[in-house]
């Protein structure tokens, strides 16, 4: 894959975790870290912010 290709790939990934993170959806589950009550970070925003980080690492490093 071309190292263009990568990056673009890699940058969409962000962006769809970015809209994905800034909307409401109903995989959140219970907040971990409250600073305002019921506002925070939850465990599926933790989880996909794992997933996609780990998933973009892989893309930009060619790894199969």
């Amino acid at each position: 894959m071309r190292t263009a290709l990568r990056f673009a790939v890699a940058g969409y990934i962000v962006m769809l975790t970015l809209a994905l993170l800034a909307g409401r959806w109903p995989l959140q589950g219970p907040v971990i870290l409250s600073i305002i009550r019921g506002h925070g970070v939850h465990v599926g925003d933790a989880l996909v912010l794992l997933v996609s980080a780990s998933v973009s690492i892989a893309v930009l490093t060619g790894r199969p």
